[in-house]
């Protein structure tokens, strides 16, 4: 939407960017197949399935703004196992979908943004969350792998314009978040190199920045006592012995303390009614990507940071439910306003990098897998797809849940 005239818009309410009817005869029997989101536990992605009854609507949503956490943001309607419907929803914020069969037995699609009540003010445009429908010939099996197909195809990134390879890494195990240093990355990767493991990056975590993990989060420079000579001699390490260098950024949480909360406390959104379970993000602030200023600033830093430190795979966490940001303060006639400027700056994020790094091959975590909508597949690839991390069962579970829907991630 874009306001071409001098004046605010009318209010804009209730956008579905899908809103659809289909035909179908009361004899269809009419299955949806869909999956859990990641939530760090045994059973995330989860495969469920609903008998889509005359009269039956379901509604999904996923938790606090990330658009996997809780449920996965895809969707495959079968009928009588003779053909389907792949439906996907690409926005990495709050969507919400209702589908359902009304007492005609049509088949009723509705997916959008979960609220939005806003005017547009002169000049003003933003955008809507995007939307996949395939349909396929065939048994629920050949809906997946159509789904699968056309994302290794034409969504998943391909740095450097060549196929998609994602990367075999190593990192100090015992080694982590608060206590990392350049004397003990390099002493492991030497470690590393004279085992001649078949691997090909050595991955770099949480924890590097001053503060450490998490509380550091909004110190965007390693820790001075930690890395007196930056990270570069780490990435140097490891491009010695023919490893790719993996760095972890947070760039959108901001602690107490740090420097961007002590210097910047303009860009960043504080939260509101916030649930008991998450009170105690109440001192964290967002780092507001749909403010121009912050945007410019983290862009310009981030992809700085990427070329003095010699970073080959950028990997980016987000430990936040940001809905509870993006509501705080808004007017009432610009509900919904903050995230999607939010999700602008985001995209834009991404693109920048990619545009800046051509060959650099971007990561997308957020606490394990909870951003995987095509949009943020479109830029990156899930190479840390649950916080449920240690158990072998666990994972092959996990694997076997995921690969159904997305054909490339990594634990």
């Amino acid at each position: 939407f874009t306001n071409g005239g001098d004046a605010d818009t009318k209010v804009v309410s209730d956008v579905w960017a899908l809103d659809c009817t289909i035909p179908c005869e009361a004899s269809e029997d009419l299955t949806l197949y869909y999956a859990d989101g990641s939530e760090g536990r045994v059973d995330d992605f989860h495969p469920r399935q609903k008998s889509l009854e005359v009269g039956a609507e379901f509604e999904f949503a996923p938790n606090g703004g990330r658009s996997s956490d809780g449920v996965m943001p895809y969707f495959n309607l079968s009928f009588s196992g003779r053909s389907g419907l792949i439906i996907a929803i690409g926005w990495t914020g709050q969507w919400k979908a209702l589908i359902g069969r009304d007492q005609n037995s049509q088949l009723t699609l509705r997916a959008g943004m979960k609220h939005t009540h806003l005017k547009l003010h002169p000049g003003e445009s933003i955008r809507t969350p995007s939307i996949l429908l395939l349909p396929y010939s065939g048994d629920r099996q050949t809906g997946q792998n159509t789904l699968r197909r056309f994302l290794l195809k034409e969504i998943l990134p391909k740095p450097g314009d060549r196929p998609l390879q994602l990367p075999i890494a190593a990192s100090g195990a015992t080694i982590g978040f608060s206590s990392v240093t350049e004397s003990n990355q390099v002493a492991a990767i030497r470690n590393l190199a004279d085992k001649k493991l078949p691997v090909d990056t050595w991955w770099m975590d949480a924890g590097w920045s001053l503060g450490g993990f998490p509380m550091g989060m909004g110190n965007p420079d390693p820790d001075p006592k930690r890395f007196a000579h930056g990270l570069r001699p780490v990435a140097d390490e490891a491009h010695s012995t023919g490893l790719k260098f993996l760095l972890w950024f947070e760039p959108e949480r901001v602690m107490p303390g740090t420097w961007l909360r002590e210097n910047h406390p303009e860009w960043l959104l504080a939260p509101s009614n916030l649930p008991p379970p998450l009170e105690y993000q109440k001192d964290w602030r967002l780092l507001d990507l749909g403010n121009p200023e912050a945007l410019d600033w983290v862009k310009t830093k981030v992809s700085h940071d990427i070329s003095d430190y010699g970073v080959d795979i950028y990997r980016h966490d987000f430990n936040m439910h940001p809905l509870y940001y993006w509501r705080t303060e808004e007017e009432g006639d610009r509900e919904g306003i903050h995230e999607i400027k939010y999700i602008q700056g985001l995209y834009e994020y991404f693109d920048f990098l990619s545009n800046e790094h051509p060959g650099l091959l971007l990561d997308n975590c957020a606490s394990g897998g909870r951003r995987l909508d095509f949009e943020m597949m479109k830029r990156s690839v899930p190479l840390w797809r649950s916080d449920y991390c240690w158990d072998p069962i666990g994972g092959q579970s996990i694997t076997f849940a995921l690969s159904n829907w997305l054909p490339m991630h990594v634990l």
